[in-house]
């Protein structure tokens, strides 16, 4: 388990009651991305095992989660890897979990195909790290999840989703970094804030699946959403009436 600094403590407490669990100790900037590469490097040169399971902190599971996601991992038709699926203990609602490229894809009693993978509750199986490895180095805290999907996908392998919520985590809201609300120097910091958009990991995201062209379009059309937000909005505004 990576403690990134936390200030609750959550290591010291943890080793108080589960003395058998590794505690690595990060330096308050790993984010989720550096930090669940920390574990991983770690639990792969501690001993080899037949799974690697990301789990965020902030994700409770019901119990018999890991059990249930376990099944859903034998009753998986192809080789890959599998997303448990997330709600809101307030509303009941999705939250994370697999995702088409449309949105989210609700669980319905059995695994499904999906094509992205948020990291809260992720079981990856050692035949999948064998040929993928683990999440890519560039990222902070954005994209490494999905970006580890599509490796997974690429590599002849498939995503799944849980076939039930197998636990809770809430959304936490960020500021929108082209609300014309906002100061420009604002809308630039959330704009490469690693928990904002991260501009340039997006654009190196985008580069790696998606090309250099679409990459260019995402980077010039995130400076242009700062710039200048308001005539942004309208431009986008009359391009859609015209099409």
């Amino acid at each position: 388990m990576v403690d990134d600094a936390s200030p609750d403590q959550t290591g010291k407490k943890v080793k108080e009651l589960f003395p058998e669990v590794h505690i690595i100790n990060g330096n308050g900037q790993l984010f989720w991305n550096k930090g669940m590469r920390l574990a991983w490097e770690s639990a792969v040169a501690h001993d080899t095992y037949d799974f690697f399971l990301w789990l965020n902190d902030d994700t409770f599971l019901k119990k018999e989660s890991l059990i249930n996601l376990l099944e859903d991992y034998e009753s998986m038709p192809t080789e890959g890897i599998i997303v448990g699926n997330i709600q809101s203990e307030v509303h009941g609602d999705f939250t994370f979990g697999g995702h088409e490229e449309s949105g989210p894809l609700k669980p319905n009693g059995k695994p499904q195909k999906v094509k992205y993978c948020n990291g809260n509750l992720v079981l990856v199986p050692q035949s999948v790290y064998q040929r993928v490895g683990i999440l890519d180095q560039t990222y902070t805290h954005l994209y490494g999840d999905m970006d580890y999907s599509l490796d997974v996908s690429e590599a002849g392998f498939d995503c799944y989703g849980s076939s039930k919520y197998l636990g809770y985590c809430e959304v936490n809201e960020v500021s929108y970094w082209g609300e014309p609300s906002l100061s420009f120097v604002k809308r630039l910091k959330l704009m490469h804030s690693p928990k904002g958009v991260d501009l340039f990991k997006c654009y190196y995201f985008k580069k790696k699946h998606n090309g250099q062209w679409t990459a260019i379009k995402t980077l010039v059309d995130g400076y242009a959403k700062a710039l200048m937000p308001k005539a942004y909005r309208e431009l986008k505004k009359s391009l859609k009436s015209v099409s």
